[in-house]
């Protein structure tokens, strides 16, 4: 405290303890920035994770850019919020980055049963086109 006015006062709080929050903030944006180059390196190489995995993880994908994201989108641009309250430019502009960030997030947390029939149907549609082509590999090589 500074003098005797207590709105001069300022907490001792130790510097480390500050940065807890806006550290786990910074956490998170670099796990999910990691899993979109994991994502994007398995895509590439045809490496990491099983094929349930991949299936599960690209089904969330699915539903979250055409169901999800699009709600959201549609919910931001619904709001009549009045000219103090308004969005800025600069919400407006990212306001699709954090509607694809949430509609991800929110994807994931939900465990959505579309999200499960969308898995077991790319895992059965990709069975099916590894037994079409063990069938025509077979067929080449007895021919």
């Amino acid at each position: 405290m500074i003098g005797d006015s207590p709105i001069l006062s300022v907490p001792a709080v130790p510097v480390g303890a500050r940065t807890g929050a806006a550290t786990h903030g910074v956490a998170d944006r670099q796990r999910s920035f990691a899993g979109i180059l994991a994502t994007d390196q398995r895509l590439q190489g045809g490496v990491g994770g099983d094929a349930k995995s991949r299936a599960r993880e690209a089904a969330e994908q699915l539903v979250s850019i055409t169901f999800v994201q699009p709600i959201l989108a549609q919910m931001r641009a619904s709001e009549g919020a009045a000219a103090p309250f308004k969005p800025t430019p600069g919400e407006k502009q990212f306001g699709a980055l954090l509607d694809a960030e949430l509609a991800q997030q929110v994807t994931k947390a939900a465990r959505f049963s579309l999200v499960d029939r969308v898995a077991q149907d790319l895992l059965r549609q990709s069975s099916a086109l590894e037994e079409i082509q063990n069938r025509r590999l077979q067929d080449g090589i007895d021919a």
